[in-house]
C-alpha cells in the first residue's frame, strides 16, 4: 500500500490506528520525518503500540525525540 491509500483509509476511518502506522513507516522510509512523528503520536493516542527498534530509528534519524 502507499501514503495515498492510508490517507484514503484514515479519510473513511480517521480512527483506525495501524493505518497511522503504517502511513508513519511509509514517510519513514521517504525521510518524511516530521510526518512520521504526527502519525506516530496519533497511532499511540488510538491505542497502538509503536515497535521499539521503529522508534529508535526515528529518533536517530530525525534527529529528535518525539
Amino acid at each position: 500500500m502507499s501514503i495515498a491509500d492510508f490517507t484514503m483509509t484514515l479519510d473513511i476511518n480517521p480512527r483506525f490506528a495501524m493505518a497511522y502506522q503504517n502511513r508513519a513507516e511509509a514517510y519513514y522510509y521517504l525521510k518524511d520525518y516530521g510526518r512520521a512523528w504526527e502519525d506516530v503520536h496519533n497511532a499511540e493516542e488510538l491505542g497502538a503500540k509503536i515497535d521499539a527498534g521503529f522508534l529508535k530509528n526515528l529518533r536517530e534519524e530525525s534527529g529528535r525525540e518525539k
